[in-house]
């Protein structure tokens, strides 16, 4: 396990992005996101973290090698049963076709 940074987590730029992105999408507008700890556990290429969104509970696992992650987020404060969910996955940047090419 990998451990790190400012708040005993580590940082990963592309998770940060993703997360706060996928928020405000879920709650349609821009969410102050806090308390993000983030561990990476090697043998497995496996990132997992919690945080908050204004004060709603929120977790996110991403598996590195195959590039798929879940986040999880309360849907209101007070936490209660409710919960949103949102599935990603990195997309893969495939270099442009040209005549040459027939696969």
């Amino acid at each position: 396990m990998t451990l790190g940074g400012a708040e005993g987590g580590i940082y990963n730029k592309y998770l940060n992005d993703v997360l706060h992105k996928t928020c405000e999408q879920m709650f349609g507008r821009a969410v102050k996101i806090t308390d993000f700890l983030l561990i990476y556990i090697a043998p497995y290429h496996l990132f997992h973290g919690a945080f908050q969104a204004e004060r709603r509970i929120g977790g996110v696992i991403y598996f590195e090698d195959i590039k798929i992650g879940l986040i999880a987020v309360s849907a209101d404060y007070p936490p209660n049963d409710a919960v949103k969910y949102s599935r990603f996955s990195e997309i893969i940047q495939l270099p442009t076709p040209n005549r040459n090419n027939l696969n």
